[in-house]
């Protein structure tokens, strides 16, 4: 199960909850929301317990959390083959922007160049997909990091082994 933990500021436990199914799941990333709640992302493989809509194999899992650690919505996103997330940031509009790597070209997935693609995908305040990118080339990427620009776009910190498609100047592996 993904695990959560509210500490005080002197590192005491307030509260603390897993949640997840009967398979493994992880949380990846967590951000305290405007709301004073928290969003997690992560990835599961299950579909039971406090997960559902997995689309097969292990999919990025988002969750929204209130102040008190209760789920108010999750979503699992993905294709027939395996996504996994691995930070989230909530955007100006309320909304959520995540990423992580997808190796699926199905489901909720669509442009993948090949292998594992760096995957953002853009949520609605109430967790529905807006938007979704893949980005990469014939080899392997992964997104690690994101983060809403002062102009409103975004901006993504990964790794790569192509040097082709969305890809130039690739020094190696």
């Amino acid at each position: 199960d993904a695990w959560v933990v509210k500490l005080s500021s002197l590192g005491v436990i307030e509260w603390q909850k897993s949640i997840g199914g009967f398979l493994d799941d992880s949380g990846r990333y967590i951000q305290q929301t405007t709301d004073g709640g928290y969003v997690l992302a992560g990835y599961t493989f299950s579909d039971n317990g406090d997960v559902s809509g997995n689309h097969g194999g292990n999919d990025v899992w988002a969750v929204k959390l209130s102040a008190l650690g209760l789920i108010q919505w999750q979503k699992c996103i993905g294709g027939s083959g395996d996504e996994y997330g691995f930070a989230i940031d909530q955007t100006t509009d309320g909304g959520y922007v995540l990423t992580g790597y997808t190796m699926s070209n199905d489901g909720d997935v669509s442009g993948n160049h090949g292998g594992n693609d760096a995957w953002v995908v853009k949520l609605s305040a109430q967790g529905l997909i807006q938007w979704q990118k893949c980005l990469g080339g014939s080899g392997s990427e992964y997104g690690f990091a994101i983060d809403q620009t002062t102009d409103g776009g975004y901006i993504l910190s990964g790794g790569t082994s192509s040097n082709d498609g969305d890809v130039s100047g690739n020094y190696g592996a």
